[in-house]
């Protein structure tokens, strides 16, 4: 998704520069902040691999997230907000649908 919205980015005419990348950037950067927790989980499989496992868990004592626990979790609402607004913006939807011009 992140190749295909660079390439039509770069054939963009908006005249500033987050009008023509900020869409892309958001995917881009939401991407890699969702992917954290599942690679927190992959190596917390695999015990830990450059980590002590009780580094990589979740909770602290059950219900508490631990830091690691919460900053994924917030790294995972964060990512997908930043996915969800950047396809909204790079396709045009307010424009499209309110009539409201963007950038």
């Amino acid at each position: 998704m992140v190749a295909y919205m660079v390439y039509k980015s770069m054939s963009s005419t908006a005249s500033t520069f987050l009008g023509k990348w900020g869409a892309t950037l958001a995917v881009a950067l939401g991407s890699v902040l969702t992917v954290l927790d599942p690679t927190r989980h992959v190596l917390l499989d695999h015990g830990g691999v450059f980590f002590p496992e009780e580094a990589l868990s979740m909770y602290a004592e059950y219900p508490k997230l631990s830091p690691i626990g919460r900053f994924c979790q917030l790294s995972t609402i964060t990512g997908l907000s930043l996915v969800t607004l950047g396809v909204i913006f790079f396709l045009r939807l307010p424009e499209k649908l309110c009539g409201v011009k963007m950038a």
